[in-house]
């Protein structure tokens, strides 16, 4: 019984122990996909913010004659849109809007000491100009202009047309929104946690309940393993008696012809 225990446990532990390899692996791999996943959907989900804040509630503050001439603000109408812009635009996640021309003239910041300068433009506004549509990218604060910059942001690169029914051809100015990264790095960690304990929990329930069925076929291959066993003793002591009868055979087969 004891050897019986013992080979069942040397068939057992490798098992769990692959099955444990096994399900680490795909646990990790999952985790991994779906991190993915979350990332790009919540990257998603501020570029279409951020496209709604530059194309719905900005485009229609802007006047049609600073559209055409497109020169930076200045005065009261500079203080005018800014007002608008803190009122109605830097709401968390947003925290920087920016409008640049396509020479890199910045025609309206929340920091008057940028408007009216000629920056060089970043690769990403030098790509959403040629390609007439969205752009976004992850910069670390480093890379932004302005007083106060941010340790990681999502900027977002929406273009203005001159006409807002018409998305094609070559926009006029390019509405560059800031959002904090850290709330869609908080915002993708709840939600990576909460999958993440779902699946640690499932991948567990289904590693626990093949205990059971590991456990019977152990039990079946230790019997199994015992009939041959048993089967091959049983073979050898036949061929043991076969081979003595053969030799008792041929010793008095010897004998007869010795006494013949």
């Amino acid at each position: 019984m004891r050897r019986q225990r013992r080979a069942r446990n040397r068939l057992v532990l490798p098992f769990a122990l692959a099955s444990l390899v096994a399900f680490v692996a795909i646990g990790v791999a999952l985790s991994t996909m779906v991190g993915r996943r979350l990332v790009e959907r919540q990257v998603a989900a501020a570029e279409f913010h951020a496209q709604f804040v530059a194309e719905t509630i900005l485009r229609h503050e802007l006047r049609p004659r600073e559209l055409n001439f497109l020169t930076p603000l200045q005065g009261s109408r500079y203080e005018e849109l800014q007002g608008f812009v803190d009122e109605r635009v830097l709401r968390w996640p947003i925290v920087r809007l920016t409008i640049w021309r396509s020479d890199g003239m910045v025609v309206f910041s929340e920091d008057p000491a940028l408007v009216g300068e000629r920056l060089s433009l970043a690769e990403p506004l030098k790509q959403a100009f040629r390609q007439s549509s969205s752009v976004s990218t992850i910069m670390a604060g480093a890379d932004h202009h302005g007083p106060h910059p941010m340790v990681k942001h999502l900027d977002t690169y929406v273009p203005v047309f001159f006409d807002a029914h018409e998305r094609g051809g070559i926009p006029v100015a390019m509405v560059q929104v800031s959002q904090d990264y850290a709330g869609i790095q908080s915002e993708v960690g709840r939600l990576f946690r909460t999958v993440t304990m779902t699946l640690v929990a499932g991948l567990a329930f289904l590693y626990i309940s093949l205990f059971p069925i590991l456990f019977r076929v152990s039990r079946t291959l230790s019997r199994q393993n015992a009939r041959l066993a048993e089967q091959a003793r049983e073979r050898r002591r036949l061929l043991d008696t076969v081979l003595r009868t053969s030799e008792e055979e041929r010793k008095l087969l010897a004998a007869e012809l010795h006494d013949g």
